[in-house]
């Protein structure tokens, strides 16, 4: 009799599972639902920057607050937030949300909280751009088309 309940049970189980998509259904965007966040903003930092627009100096995902030294059109040009989720084996999604951007001409970038590979990916100029971090005073990115860092 334990056997039966106990097959009962998994059958069950299973069932659930195949009803709301667990087993059988793909992601609809299979690009925003990656292993994990880091590769996730990976690459879409990465598609950035090989798109980038004319002037552009660095291209920024960023999940979580920060500050920007100059918000116009000269020195900014937003692109589309990215979700990012994260989904384990029983169905548990963790997501984190993005804010991608290029840096252009003289900017500045300050995130108001610490940083990793999770919530911040940057590819930009080394001749323009200087990217600073450190575990105590921060980490912020600093740009400027007219001087070369190195």
């Amino acid at each position: 009799m334990t056997f039966n309940k106990t097959f009962t049970v998994l059958l069950l189980c299973a069932s659930i599972m195949l009803a709301d998509g667990s087993i059988l259904d793909q992601p609809e965007d299979s690009k925003l639902v990656q292993r994990n966040f880091k590769d996730c903003a990976t690459a879409r930092v990465n598609y950035l920057w090989d798109h980038k627009p004319q002037g552009a100096l660095a291209a920024i995902c960023y999940s979580g607050k920060y500050e920007l030294h100059n918000y116009d059109a000269k020195h900014l040009k937003r692109d589309d937030p990215l979700v990012c989720s994260q989904k384990s084996f029983w169905k548990i999604h963790k997501k984190n949300r993005y804010d991608c951007f290029y840096l252009l001409k003289e900017n500045e970038f300050r995130p108001d909280s610490a940083v990793d590979d999770d919530n911040l990916q940057v590819q930009y100029s080394d001749d323009h751009c200087y990217f600073f971090e450190h575990y105590s005073a921060g980490t912020w990115m600093d740009c400027n088309e007219s001087y070369r860092t190195h």
